[in-house]
This record gives structure tokens, sequence and C-alpha cells, in this order.
């Protein structure tokens, strides 16, 4: 997906969703050294935290491979300040 607008018949403010590398779960499973915006995670291993952000605002569209735990605490606020088991194709 690729949204922005044209000047000078270059592409600026654009979003662009690009797929990059799948990473192996980790309880630190940092998702902010791999390229692209979108990342499949695999492996079952429990998820404490996804690294720190390279800025303010930055996201990443997760897709699990598999059934893990993301688990509630100090570096992964989730909602309801409870864990969250995945399934296959969550993200």
């Amino acid at each position: 997906m690729q949204r922005g607008a044209v000047f000078n018949g270059t592409l600026v403010n654009s979003l662009v969703e690009a797929e990059g590398a799948a990473v192996a779960s980790a309880a630190t499973t940092n998702i902010w050294t791999i390229d692209g915006s979108t990342i499949h995670i695999t492996g079952t291993t429990t998820i404490t935290s996804f690294g720190t952000a390279t800025q303010a605002g930055a996201w990443k569209k997760i897709i699990f491979d598999g059934a893990l735990t993301l688990t509630h605490g100090a570096n992964l606020n989730l909602p309801g300040s409870a864990n969250i088991t995945t399934a296959a194709d969550d993200f």
C-alpha cells in the first residue's frame, strides 16, 4: 500500500506497507531492526517486549505464524492489562 502526494514527480509523505523478513519469537523480539513495516513472527516463545521503536509514532504490522503468549508488563502494555495468546494468522 502506498499513499501520499506527488510533488515534482516524487511521492512524498508516503506510507509503504512492505513485507520484511520473518523474525523468531524471543523474550525480547526486536521488530525495529527488521526492514519493512509488515513482519511475520515465527516460533512459540513467550514475548515480553518488542524492543524500542526508532522514533515516536513508528509502527509495524505484525503477523503471528503460530500460537504464543504476549505477556503484559512494563515493556509491553496490553489491553486490559492481560496477557494475550495468539493463533496462526493473528495480527
